[in-house]
């Protein structure tokens, strides 16, 4: 099932990314000063792209090669957009921490001006339980070391950051990052 809506998404995204330079190539000759500003943005902005897949747990099962596999698959897909990600970024270690992801949502997009665009993929395990009281967790780990990070912690890494943030949480629970529960 999670590979099915992988597929979704991953088909979904292609068709965004084929779609857009239709979009402003169909445009009629009647262009009102607002779109054809709205198309000069689309056409001059940056895209970038963090991708992070957490295949090995410490209090969780493995889900190797899952994450990996996942993230790979988004990375092709963001190569193959017509308009070229200014950084498509994969992190050649584990991201263990809520300062390391920090660092690297800082990193990655630090340079986006107001008409970029930033994704950030997180493929994990997500954690909650609205029993407990506790904020939604998403888990961060290579294995031996094991924490995560909270929605706030998520919306604060990108404190700073200009233009627009498309994140994609790939883990159970996400919904509860948005309020939506499980």
């Amino acid at each position: 099932m999670r590979v099915r809506r992988l597929r979704t998404l991953v088909c979904v995204l292609a068709m965004l990314f084929a779609l857009a330079p239709i979009r402003a190539g169909c445009a009629s000759d009647a262009v009102t000063q607002d779109e054809a500003s709205e198309l000069l943005d689309a056409q001059s902005r940056s895209e970038y792209a963090l991708l992070i897949g957490v295949d090995h747990f410490v209090s969780r099962a493995d889900t190797y090669p899952s994450s990996t596999n996942n993230v790979n698959a988004m990375q092709e897909v963001f190569q193959g957009a017509l308009n070229p990600f200014r950084a498509i970024i994969v992190p050649p270690n584990p991201v263990t921490t809520a300062e390391q992801l920090t660092a690297l949502v800082q990193k990655t997009f630090g340079a986006a001006g107001k008409n970029d665009v930033c994704y950030l993929y997180l493929s994990t395990h997500g954690v909650y339980d609205p029993a407990s009281g506790q904020e939604p967790l998403l888990l961060l780990s290579d294995g031996q070391t094991e924490n995560g990070i909270t929605p706030a912690q998520l919306e604060a890494a990108f404190d700073g950051i200009l233009g627009t943030k498309v994140i994609i949480l790939d883990a159970c629970n996400s919904g509860a990052f948005i309020g939506k529960g499980l």
